[in-house]
């Protein structure tokens, strides 16, 4: 709406979707070998029903379309 192609930095919190929706956004950029229309990528991350593997596939993703962390804190709930 506002002419804008490019974001700065992408905030996201969607309770466990995150996931799918991030796959579903960045594997078309891979695909076409195109760089994300974001800088940066904020996110909550909700590891529920999570296997270790599902989460390392994901996250290799992540890095592969060049996205690196640089910031973790972890949140625990009693």
């Amino acid at each position: 709406m506002s002419g804008h192609d490019f974001i700065d930095i992408l905030k996201i919190d969607i309770e466990s979707a995150e996931f799918s929706t991030l796959a579903t956004i960045i594997k078309p950029y891979l695909t076409i070998g195109k760089p994300l229309p974001f800088g940066q990528l904020q996110i909550e991350l909700h590891l529920w029903h999570k296997t270790f593997e599902e989460v390392l596939d994901w996250w290799q993703m992540l890095e592969e379309a060049g996205l690196r962390p640089f910031w973790t804190e972890v949140c625990f709930y009693v």
